[in-house]
């Protein structure tokens, strides 16, 4: 297990600096590599999130696309991705007084 979890964090971590240091990348392709991510379980989608995480808050061009794709994961079927993409909203970007706004407008419509 320990090993499988090291092979899952450096196959991931090179397109996770990639997507930090990339002059440009396609957002289509970004946005579908972390909801992959995401949806492979529980420690990609740690990573998935942490990734996207990073990208909104040093990619600000890619901010939208990737916080709209982390509060889809908020309403997410599986327990373990909604709970980890919920304590990720509500500890990081909520108190990110630019986010703040859109995170209260995301949550109004789902509660709609």
């Amino acid at each position: 297990m320990l090993f499988s979890r090291a092979i899952i964090i450096v196959v991931f971590a090179i397109p996770c600096r990639v997507l930090l240091e990339a002059p440009d990348l396609p957002m289509p392709a970004v946005r579908q590599f972390l909801q992959r991510a995401i949806d492979g379980g529980p420690e990609w989608c740690t990573l998935g999130l942490l990734a996207a995480k990073d990208a909104i808050l040093n990619r600000p061009p890619s901010r939208a696309a990737l916080l709209q794709l982390v509060l889809d994961a908020c309403c997410s079927p599986t327990p373990d991705t909604r709970g980890k993409a919920v304590r990720l909203v509500a500890n990081r970007l909520f108190p990110d007084a630019g986010m703040a706004p859109v995170i209260e407008q995301a949550a109004r419509q789902r509660l709609d």
